[in-house]
């Protein structure tokens, strides 16, 4: 099983194909929000709750012999941690790459959160789903008018806590 963000299936599913061709079943579940999924796109605030909700679908396909194995690098290797206490016993097997159990440490490499990776990633996510065309108007647009479009980050107070929220917003 593989859980993608990415309308483009290469990334970080290149091997999906090799699987099949060996008899396994493969799964690759769109990440809501994207690919028409529904709901909205929350990055790694969602991957838990939503890859338990997978793991009760499949216990419940007739094809499915209880034996479950991941694959994927980078986000689509987060998806993995993100679900493999609450897989138990049927996860057999986990092909993560370029990503280790602690990504905070990507997030935030010395204690200091790395804007730049993040923000370069959202983007990259918010405009996969974009017509080109429409996407580069945008882009002219925003630059003619001095904004960039590219994703903003706010912080906010609640409840005394400070959080940071990346938003994408197209404009």
């Amino acid at each position: 099983m593989t859980r993608s963000v990415y309308a483009d299936r290469t990334k970080g599913t290149w091997a999906i194909e090799l699987y099949a061709e060996r008899g396994f079943h493969v799964l690759v579940v769109s990440g809501r929000g994207t690919l028409d999924s529904g709901g909205e796109i929350n990055p790694f605030r969602q991957e838990h709750d939503d890859g338990v909700a997978v793991l009760a679908w499949l216990k419940q396909q007739p094809w499915f012999t209880g034996v479950l194995g991941t694959a994927g690098a980078s986000y689509l290797g987060y998806t993995q941690w993100a679900i493999a206490r609450d897989a138990g016993s049927m996860l057999q097997a986990m092909s993560t790459q370029l990503i280790g159990s602690d990504f905070r440490s990507f997030i935030y490499p010395g204690d200091a959160f790395a804007l730049e990776t993040f923000q370069n990633w959202l983007a990259m996510v918010d405009a996969q789903e974009r017509p080109l065309l429409r996407y580069l108007v945008g882009m002219i647009t925003s630059i003619r008018s001095g904004t960039t479009g590219w994703p903003t980050i706010s912080r906010t107070t609640r409840g005394g806590r400070r959080a940071t929220t990346a938003a994408v917003s197209p404009r």
